[in-house]
């Protein structure tokens, strides 16, 4: 007899939950405003994480990046609603296994595709301000097996944020600062298998545009260019892969930024901290020894360790 093993599905956007006015039948006239100027760009904030880039045109059209990729999309507003359809569905792809009648466990595709959203006023919370409630439609298909056919999915989370671009601020790190740095999705490899998976790099930002590696990864990155372009911080490798910095929230050590990364054929958005070193260690240059660089940092639920013989280790939360 077969025996499924559930995968959490991906696509969770929540967020937890706090004291709030409810939502009246008729819109506040401040709500009603805002909708009517949403045009722009916006940020969806869910479950404490930056997932979604939204850019609403004034002709109807638009683009929705996520971390699965991006689309062209067709917007309206419909009363207290923004209704979005995905010009190109953006795909979430997992494995859920399975086992067969020797035990032995089967990896089987899947693949979630986001079809349309709607965003609507839920709530107006004294703290956090408008949440809104969101819809998506996507259908969840087994491209390996189609006799398993084409299921609907509706995914509904009612803790949603939007953050307007005004709102994140200038991420511009000086030429000789050292951060640690996380690339989304960068090709790495292990035991000549590839993949891509997020690359955690202590790097330091080097005259000429060189983004010089402190310690040795797997990947084999020894150097990056680097720039600073409207606010934000840009780096490539010059073999097809970058990625734009933007930051949200921070203090002088750690920052939350938005990455807008770009393969050849996919751009996708995701939020990956980073956590710069202090002014005095960048005086002082990168000594391995220096008291500076021992012990690790928290950051947002992950450590970042500097230990002795300039090793430098990501602890991930999850």
């Amino acid at each position: 007899m077969m025996k499924k093993i559930l995968i959490p599905a991906a696509l969770t956007l929540m967020l937890t939950s706090v004291p709030t006015y409810a939502a009246p039948s008729a819109l506040p006239a401040p709500i009603q405003a805002i909708l009517e100027r949403i045009k722009g760009e916006w940020v969806v904030e869910d479950k404490g994480h930056l997932n979604t880039r939204l850019r609403f045109q004034a002709d109807g059209r638009g683009q929705l990046v996520d971390r699965n990729g991006s689309s062209e999309i067709e917007w309206q507003l419909e009363g207290g609603k923004i209704s979005i359809r995905l010009l190109t569905p953006t795909e979430t792809k997992i494995y859920e296994y399975i086992e067969d009648e020797n035990g032995n466990g089967i990896g089987i595709l899947n693949v979630t595709a986001l079809h349309s959203l709607t965003l609507e006023f839920h709530k107006f919370d004294v703290l956090r301000g408008i949440i809104w409630k969101m819809n998506m439609n996507a259908t969840s298909s087994y491209p390996d097996h189609p006799e398993k056919g084409v299921q609907e999915q509706t995914f509904v989370r009612d803790q949603v944020k939007l953050i307007a671009k005004r709102q994140f601020k200038d991420f511009a790190p000086q030429q000789g600062q050292i951060l640690s740095l996380n690339l989304p999705d960068y090709q790495a490899s292990t035991n000549g298998s590839a993949f891509k998976e997020t690359v955690s790099l202590l790097v330091r930002l080097d005259a000429g545009q060189v983004a010089t590696v402190l310690v040795d990864h797997p990947s084999g990155l020894k150097q990056l260019s680097w720039r600073l372009e409207q606010g934000s911080l840009q780096v490539w490798d010059g073999k097809g892969y970058s990625v734009s910095y933007q930051q949200y929230q921070g203090d002088s050590v750690t920052k939350r930024l938005l990455a807008d990364a770009q393969w050849p054929d996919r751009e996708f958005v995701a939020e990956e901290p980073s956590v710069l070193v202090d002014p005095i260690a960048r005086g002082q240059g990168f000594q391995s020894q220096s008291p500076i660089f021992q012990g690790c940092w928290e950051t947002w639920g992950d450590d970042h360790c500097f230990q002795r013989g300039g090793l430098f280790q990501f602890h991930d939360a999850l």
